[in-house]
């Protein structure tokens, strides 16, 4: 149970739905999370920039309000004004302090009069040199801004002095409201974006699955149908799209495969027929050889006791040796029956095939009537490979009588052996009358002669031996310039 869930699981997350759904999703959250962050990033730079634009209209109507009442005499009332500014909930407190770091006015009578250790004289003046501190960088406390008090002209009354400014104004902030804000804000950020890859993703999953999945895993279940051998399967998409292409190109393609297997059903069903018809000619051929053969050497050795008689004429010489002749092509034409119904099993021992070749074309080349033609051997010194002697010599035998009886008394019989790799190939190439195109595919077929003599097995038992040795042999020929048969013998011991 464990191990079927560990394999789902496995399975569904190396799926190509599972990787192109999780990638979606993370490029979602990194898209939406970097959208996110740029949009507060400058949401609050502008909620910043508005908050000091207002911070500076503030300063500017305290700064006012404190110059009307200086001016009409009521310098009294200053600290009654910073009070009531004072109460708004984001001000803490403010104050004004004259050059000395000493408070003159303060929205906490308490205050004035004193002189605050944290602002001294030195950084008073310092201070007043400051338009307006802003507010980036301070969000995490409370502000404290300082907005320095110019000297006018109707200051000069009160103020008499040479210095440029006659005081500061301080104002403390408390940036609660703002980091409220921001807060409130960054999380439904934060909701918004992972609501909106939710919604995405489940989206891109709907449509992934119905567009993408379904035809896939539609697709898959019919292969695997026809991998099982239901070639009647089918692919039943009929959308416009890439995939209903692909099933209509998988449809035909089945089609033409169905169509191929049973044509090849058939023709194997054709050739099995024809290889009962031709072992039961085989069993038949091995029955009656045997019926044959003994008549046969009984006839022949009665001729040859009447050829010893010296009393017979000449006529009936010449008969009776005609008819030993005929005895003799008949008893070979029963031994190539005999060769070719009898099951073969090759006795397997390292020979050369140099001294194969050897053994079958020196008694070729001391018929008679070999006439004119030339034997050209083109072999050295072979390495041995593991073979039947026998059979392979009687292999070679029959392709070098088919090329002798091409080349009818003239021409040329060339015959080559060299190592390729793990293989050795013998070639056997004559310059007679060759085989024409309608007769290539027929010359190994048992029977097959174009010949008035012959039974037509000597090619036939060649492949069958070369076969059983793991080789194979290959003719090629052109119509008047001879053929060319090529064995190629593999160099160790076929399965």
């Amino acid at each position: 149970m464990i191990g079927r869930l560990r394999d789902y699981f496995r399975g569904l997350f190396t799926s190509l739905r599972a990787k192109v759904i999780f990638t979606i999703i993370v490029v979602l959250l990194v898209m939406m999370g970097v959208t996110g962050y740029l949009w507060f990033y400058f949401w609050r730079n502008q909620l910043i920039e508005l908050t000091e634009d207002q911070i500076s209209l503030l300063f500017q109507s305290v700064e006012l309000s404190i110059e009307m009442a200086m001016r009409e005499g009521r310098q009294n009332e200053v600290g009654e004004i910073l009070r009531q500014i004072a109460e708004r909930e984001e001000i803490l407190s403010l104050r004004i302090y004259d050059t000395e770091g000493v408070i003159k006015r303060s929205s906490d009578p308490e205050e004035e009069g004193t002189h605050p250790g944290e602002l001294g004289r030195h950084e008073a003046l310092e201070s007043a040199g400051l338009r307006l501190t802003s507010l980036r960088g301070g969000e995490e406390g409370n502000l404290r801004l300082m907005y320095p008090i110019r000297k006018k002209e109707a200051c000069v009354t009160c103020h008499r002095t040479e210095k440029e400014y006659i005081g500061i104004l301080e104002m403390n902030l408390s940036l609660d409201n703002i980091r409220a804000i921001v807060n409130q804000n960054r999380n439904r950020m934060i909701w918004y974006t992972l609501l909106t890859v939710l919604v995405l993703s489940l989206t891109v999953t709907i449509l992934f699955e119905k567009e993408v999945h379904s035809p896939i895993a539609s697709i898959v279940r019919t292969i695997n149908e026809i991998r099982a051998g239901n070639l009647a399967a089918r692919f039943t998409l009929a959308t416009e799209d890439e995939f209903g292409l692909i099933a209509r190109n998988l449809n035909s393609m089945v089609s033409r495969l169905e169509s191929a297997i049973g044509e090849i059903r058939k023709y194997h069903q054709d050739e099995l027929r024809k290889s009962q018809r031709l072992a039961a000619v085989g069993e038949l051929a091995a029955s009656i050889s045997h019926e044959i053969r003994n008549p046969l050497a009984g006839i022949k050795g009665a001729i040859q006791v009447i050829l010893k008689d010296e009393n017979i004429s000449e006529r009936h010489r010449e008969v009776l040796t005609e008819v030993l002749a005929q005895v003799d092509r008949l008893n070979g034409t029963v031994t190539d029956l005999l060769d070719f119904s009898r099951p073969l099993r090759p006795q397997m021992v390292p020979v050369s095939l140099g001294s194969v070749l050897d053994r079958t074309l020196d008694p070729i080349q001391l018929k008679p009537h070999l006439g004119n033609v030339v034997i050209v051997r083109n072999y050295g010194d072979l390495a041995p490979i593991p073979v039947d002697p026998n059979l392979i010599g009687q292999a070679f035998f029959n392709i070098v009588v088919n090329s002798l009886q091409a080349l009818e008394g003239s021409g040329m019989l060339e015959v080559s052996a060299e190592e390729v790799e793990e293989t050795v190939w013998v070639t056997f190439q004559d310059t007679g009358c060759g085989i024409s195109p309608e007769n290539m595919e027929k010359i190994f077929r048992p029977f097959f002669t174009t010949k008035h003599r012959g039974t037509g097995l000597g090619l036939s038992v060649a492949r069958n031996i070369i076969e059983a040795h793991g080789g194979t042999i290959e003719v090629s020929s052109q119509v008047g310039q001879g053929a060319k048969f090529v064995v190629v013998l593999p160099k160790s011991r076929p399965d």
